[in-house]
Formats: structure tokens, C-alpha cells, sequence
């Protein structure tokens, strides 16, 4: 008789890095224990394409027994939902408890540190005056509910802290590193290698919210959202007096642009190795979300990395700055909420999270609407790796086990 695969249980369509943890400890075990992907249907080909078994969670009306009828058909040995909040985060799952029904373990990745008990993932955009339009999709507050108390909790460390060190596990181990050297993938890029290489992320819930948000408000649209974005990011990346190349990562297919010495290479999401190989590439990493699984994994292979957040309302009052912030704000209500992750905030809801969190202590932020600390925090970071970020991280998981080694502990044949 075949035996019964290992399950993880995927279903977010905007949360990229959770999948990226989940395929990282799928790749922990040896080739003969069968393993099995459910999986927004956009991420099949990735998943596959990094060596992984990968069916589509149904979608559309009935597909919450949908999804279980094919839950109950693989008979898995075990799930490990990637990540727990994402169930009540991204409406239409399955529940927690439904998981449990099937009569095999639960693991639940927790990679924001809420734990087991109930609490509340509030949206900052949604929050704002002129957004009502947008609250069936995007809802101002969101209740995670409780865990039933035989699922177990697995926290990925990057990004957790030590909050509960028998929770935590060492995601990349020792075996994260490049396949392809530097000079090889600016090649295959078709990038001189006089330029730099910075790796930018935009938090698709922010593009597809304010995206939303503009549609039904004020005349604007996803491409106006982006567009206006990039330009605040060339001119971001032009005052440092560099030639720099920002590949874009994102699951919208864009043409390549140019503005002055800054080219924009739209990139699509990638399997796991092209993905380390690029980020080992890269002279520094850029996102809006302090929780990027993506940004920790180019600080454990030494690239420099920085978090854009907007915590003190912080705004150039130059030209530009004044005219491109009035845009925004004119096509796109209620922007320029606070946040450490965009477009939700999360001030409070991260506090468990960087409790004993070296790594989000010693990770280089700057305000993202102050355009001149971007410039200088960009400058100051540029080229310059193993910084405090890699450092904290290789101290951060000393001592811990592997996903793999956490889950044969929860789990018997």
C-alpha cells in the first residue's frame, strides 16, 4: 500500500512567502516520503517547477467541500496549513476545525507569533473615511479564531523570534545557498554588471486594495497604483547617483521601463533555486512589509535588505515629494496609513512577533514617504552585505531543529 503523503495545505492567493516556507520544509525530506501541495491555482507552476506534487485549492461557490473532498481523497498523514491565519485572513477557506475532522494531525505554520488562542487582524486601509466601497473584499478588522487545542503550532525562525523557543525552527538550515554565481545571473538577466541589482516586492494585498480602492472611488486603477509607485522608487533610486536595475517581483505580466539611470525589469514569481539565486545576486532587497519571508531569506544569504514603513508619517517637502504625495492622496483615499506592513498596520498585532526578535530589532527600516531618508538609507546599504540583519539571523537560529525534525515529532505513521 502507498504510503499516506504529508499535506500542506497552502490556500493564500496573496501571501507568496508563507508558500515559499511551506515548499522550504517540504524540501527537508528525503524523496521517498510522498508530499503533497494544495495551492492558490496561480502558484501551481512555481510549486512544481521546485520539485513539489501541486493540485489547485478549488475555488468558487461549494469550494469549501470541494477542497475537503480532496482532502479526504489524498488521506494524508498529516497537515500543515500555511500560514493558520491566512484560513480566516483570505475568506472561503476551509476552517481549522474542518482540517481536523479529516482525523490526522494539524500543524499550523504561525509565522506572525499570534498563537493558538483567538485575536483580531485589523486593516489600517479599510479603517479610513471614503472605504466602505471596498469593505466586502477588504474588511477593517478580521477575527482569527481560536485553534482547536490539539493543533500544533510551528513558528519558521527567520522571521519569529524566541518568543516559544519548543514552537521554533531553524527554515533554511545549512542548506541555503546560491547555485549560480553573481556574474551568471546578472547575465541571464541581461544586466550590465556595472549597474545595481536591487529586488523589490510591493505587498500585493497593498496593489490589489488600493487598486480596488481606486476603481470604485476615484477614476484610478491597479496600473495607476503601480505606476505612480514606480515613480517614487526611480526617483528614490536616481538621488543616489547609481546606475540601478529594480526587478519587480510580481505576478502581473508589465513591460520592462526606463527613467533615467533606473530600469524596472518586471519579474515574475519564481521557483525556489532561480528565486536564492537572485537574491544572492542582488545588492540590496526592498519591500513594505517587515514579515517578508522573502527580504529574511535575502538576509540569511548576506544581501542587504530594507523595510519601507510609514510609522511616523514622515513626508519630503520637496517639490516632487509634495506633487507625487498630493496624487496619491487625490486618486486614492485614506492613503498614507501608518503601517509596518502595508496595507494592513499591525503596530499592536506584531508585538508577539518581535518579542526576543533580534532580527526585526536590528532590521534596517526607513520612513517610506521621507524621500530623503530612503535615499540615505538606500546609499548606506547598497552592495554592502552581512550587515546586522545576517548577523542577527545566524544567532537567531542557532541550536534550533528543522521544520522537518519538529514535524516527525507530531506526526507517526
Amino acid at each position: 500500500m502507498a504510503r499516506r503523503p504529508l499535506v500542506f495545505f497552502c490556500p493564500g492567493k496573496f501571501s507568496f512567502g508563507e508558500l515559499q516556507n511551506a515548499i522550504t520544509v517540504a524540501r527537508q525530506f528525503p524523496p521517498g516520503d510522498p508530499v503533497e501541495f494544495l495551492v492558490a491555482e496561480q502558484y501551481l507552476d512555481i510549486v512544481r517547477r521546485s520539485g513539489v506534487e501541486a493540485s489547485a485549492v478549488p475555488q468558487g461557490p461549494g469550494n469549501r467541500d470541494a477542497t475537503m473532498s480532496l482532502l479526504r481523497h489524498l488521506r494524508p498523514l498529516a497537515v500543515v496549513v500555511a500560514d493558520h491565519h491566512l484560513l480566516a485572513l483570505e475568506r472561503g477557506n476551509v476552517s481549522a476545525q474542518q482540517l481536523m475532522d479529516l482525523g490526522c494531525p494539524v500543524i499550523a505554520m504561525d509565522s506572525l507569533c499570534l498563537g493558538p488562542g483567538a485575536s483580531t487582524l485589523t486593516m489600517a486601509l479599510a479603517r479610513q473615511a471614503g472605504t466602505a466601497p471596498i469593505h466586502r473584499w477588504f474588511p477593517p478588522e478580521t477575527a482569527i479564531p481560536a485553534l482547536p487545542a490539539e493543533v500544533a503550532l510551528m513558528r519558521a525562525v527567520p522571521v519569529a523570534g524566541l518568543g516559544r523557543p519548543a514552537d521554533s525552527f531553524n527554515l533554511y538550515g545549512e542548506g541555503l545557498r546560491p547555485a549560480r554565481t553573481k556574474a551568471e545571473v546578472f547575465s541571464s538577466l541581461g544586466i550590465s554588471s556595472m549597474r545595481s541589482l536591487v529586488v523589490a516586492a510591493q505587498s500585493g494585498w497593498a496593489t490589489s486594495a488600493y487598486g480596488l480602492l481606486g476603481r470604485v472611488s476615484r477614476n484610478a486603477d491597479t496600473d495607476t497604483y503601480r505606476s505612480l509607485k514606480d515613480r517614487w522608487a526611480a526617483e528614490m533610486f536616481s538621488r543616489t547617483g547609481r546606475p540601478v536595475t529594480v526587478l519587480e517581483l510580481s505576478s502581473s505580466t508589465r513591460k520592462a521601463t526606463v527613467h533615467g539611470n533606473v530600469e524596472f525589469l518586471p519579474c515574475p514569481y519564481l521557483p525556489m533555486d532561480d528565486f536564492a539565486d537572485i537574491l544572492g545576486a542582488a545588492d540590496l532587497y526592498v519591500t513594505d512589509n517587515v514579515t517578508s519571508g522573502a527580504m529574511a531569506k535575502a538576509a540569511t544569504l548576506g544581501t542587504p535588505v530594507l523595510a519601507l514603513v510609514n510609522q511616523h508619517n514622515e513626508r519630503s517637502g520637496d517639490p516632487f515629494s509634495a506633487g507625487w504625495l498630493a496624487e496619491m492622496e487625490a486618486k486614492f483615499p485614506g492613503f498614507g496609513v501608518r503601517f509596518l506592513v502595508n496595507p494592513f498596520g499591525w503596530a499592536e498585532e506584531l508585538a508577539p512577533l518581535l518579542y526576543r526578535n533580534d532580527y526585526m530589532a536590528a532590521l534596517p527600516k526607513a520612513e517610506i514617504y521621507n524621500l530623503d531618508a530612503c535615499v540615505a538609507a538606500v546609499q548606506e546599504l547598497l552592495g554592502q552585505r552581512d550587515g546586522p540583519a545576517t548577523l542577527a539571523l545566524s544567532r537567531q537560529v542557532a541550536g534550533l531543529p528543522t521544520a522537518a525534525a519538529l514535524i516527525r515529532e507530531r506526526v507517526s505513521d
